[in-house]
């Protein structure tokens, strides 16, 4: 769209340089300016398994994040928590304690989030799965109603009084347990 004379060589040079310039500038300020790369989120997936290489744990989990410094009255002070099974926590680079529970086992870990940091982690609660059904007499069909169940700890405190783990009102239930024999 622009007209140049040139009536000799060296107007030629100059008409030339005039229109490679104008058509650098028309290409730099119609090119589009790059698109950004994705940033990913900073954080970390997390899951429970029952046991070292065992099964993860599916559901009926409570997780919370807190900080790993301590104020001056000894609390650390909650950045996140979620009931997901596998949830993914966006945190800021730093250091944290996560932990996990189900049921009455309960699995702590600290960690960090860099740069470098993994992506994901699981989170061993050293527990298991205990089914229990009552019957009058050994090959009766289970007790149909009205049971309650109680779960306690074996060793007593200095009141003499027993720490309850777990109960149910359930026929049959299924009680999630930290692993050992100091319960009863």
């Amino acid at each position: 769209g622009q007209f140049i004379p040139a009536g000799n060589a060296a107007s030629l040079q100059d008409a030339l340089g005039q229109v490679v310039e104008v058509t650098v500038t028309e290409v730099q300020v119609k090119a589009e300016p790059p698109k950004p790369e994705p940033v990913a989120a900073a954080g970390m997936r997390f899951k429970a398994l029952y046991a070292e290489g065992g099964p993860q744990v599916k559901g009926a989990l409570s997780w919370e994040v807190n900080e790993a410094v301590k104020d001056i009255d000894g609390n650390r002070k909650r950045v996140a928590y979620s009931y997901d099974t596998e949830p993914f926590f966006e945190l800021a680079p730093g250091a944290y304690l996560l932990s996990v529970t189900v049921g009455s086992a309960t699995g702590t870990v600290e960690f960090e989030i860099s740069a470098d940091s993994p992506r994901e982690m699981a989170v061993v609660l050293d527990a298991g799965l205990a089914a229990v059904m009552a019957k009058r007499t050994a090959g009766a069909e289970p007790i149909a109603g009205n049971l309650s169940w109680e779960v306690y700890g074996v060793d007593k405190d200095i009141d003499g009084k027993r720490k309850r783990f777990a109960y149910s009102y359930d026929n049959q239930p299924l009680f999630t347990l930290p692993a050992g024999r100091d319960l009863l």
